[in-house]
C-alpha cells in the first residue's frame, strides 16, 4: 500500500524533512519512529540527508509490520542503522517523530511522554487530524480495512505537550487533507496538521 513511499516524498513530508536535517546538524542521533512502518521516511530521506554514522533509526509500529520491516531492512538497509523495537524504546531518545500515526493509537503523546524517566528533547508531529475544538473517535475506511481514527482537540493537544516542558516552535497545516463524518457535520475536520516542539525542562 505504502512501497512508493520508500523511494519518494510526499508534498506534506517536507516539513518534517526540513526540521530533521536540522536535527542530524545539532548532533540529534538516536530517532524514535513511532509508527514508522517498515521504515519508510528512514529510506526517503536517506535521498536527500547525508545520516551520520552513529544514528539509530529505531521504528515502533504493531508486530507484524516490524517484521515485514526486519525482513526488508536485511535486503536493502546498507548502512544497518534502522532497528525496529519495542514502545519502551522511546525513553531516552533524541528526536521522537510520529508522522501520520497518533490518530491510530489507543493512547495520546502527552501519554507515552508521560510513562518516559528521560523524555526525547525534540518532538516532531506530521499529518495528523486536529478539530478546532472538540476530541472524538470515528472510524477510516482505507479501502482494505476499516480503522478506529482518533481526532483531537487542537487547543488540548497544545496544552497537554506544553504542560510537560515543551516548546512549540513550529506548526504548519495540511488544507488538502480533511475527514467528514457522515451525519455529523460538526466533526467535519478541514485540515491535518504537523509540529515542532522542543523541551524546555
Amino acid at each position: 500500500m505504502y512501497d512508493h513511499r520508500l523511494t519518494m516524498l510526499e508534498s506534506f513530508d517536507y516539513p518534517a524533512l526540513f526540521w530533521f536535517s536540522k536535527f542530524l546538524d545539532g548532533g540529534q542521533r538516536r530517532i524514535f519512529d513511532l509508527g514508522g512502518h517498515v521504515g519508510l521516511s528512514y529510506y526517503a530521506f536517506q535521498q536527500y540527508l547525508d545520516y551520520p554514522g552513529d544514528m539509530r533509526w529505531q521504528v515502533h509500529d504493531v508486530p507484524a509490520v516490524m517484521q515485514s520491516g526486519r525482513a526488508l531492512a536485511a535486503e536493502r538497509d546498507e548502512k544497518g542503522m534502522l532497528e525496529f523495537v519495542d514502545l519502551a524504546a522511546a525513553d531516552g531518545s533524541d528526536v521522537l517523530m510520529a508522522k501520520g500515526s497518533l490518530q491510530y493509537l489507543d493512547y495520546t503523546l502527552s501519554d507515552l511522554l508521560l510513562r518516559l524517566d528521560k523524555r526525547p528533547a525534540h518532538v516532531l508531529v506530521n499529518l495528523t487530524p486536529m478539530h478546532s475544538s472538540r476530541a472524538f473517535f470515528t472510524l477510516q475506511h482505507i479501502v482494505i480495512a476499516i480503522c478506529p481514527y482518533r481526532i483531537g482537540a487542537l487547543p488540548e493537544f497544545l496544552a497537554s505537550v506544553r504542560s510537560l516542558g515543551y516548546h512549540l516552535i513550529d506548526c504548519w497545516d495540511h488544507p488538502e487533507r480533511t475527514v467528514r463524518v457522515p451525519f455529523h457535520p460538526e466533526c467535519y475536520v478541514d485540515r491535518y496538521y504537523g509540529f515542532y516542539f522542543r523541551r524546555d525542562r
